[in-house]
């Protein structure tokens, strides 16, 4: 488990240990999926990747594919 802390401009560096465990790059982009009181990070490392990434989550989500909130009434 590693704990950071959010920045006065929401920002977060992701621990090294974890860059390293999943071979995180600068340039990778990052998706992020509520689940319940959880925030699932899923990274992407190519354009192709990055749409089936969002292709695949947008059924759970609770995030449109074009990263937009859903009412709970359209999850």
């Amino acid at each position: 488990m590693c704990i950071v802390t959010i920045s006065s401009r929401y920002q977060i560096t992701i621990p090294k240990e974890i860059r390293e465990r999943f071979d995180i790059k600068p340039g990778d982009k990052a998706l992020f999926f509520p689940r319940g009181n959880t925030i699932e990070v899923v990274f992407a490392r190519s354009d192709e990747e990055l749409a089936e990434m969002k292709r695949l989550h947008s059924k759970t989500s609770e995030f449109s594919p074009t990263g937009t909130m859903l009412e709970n009434s359209e999850v």
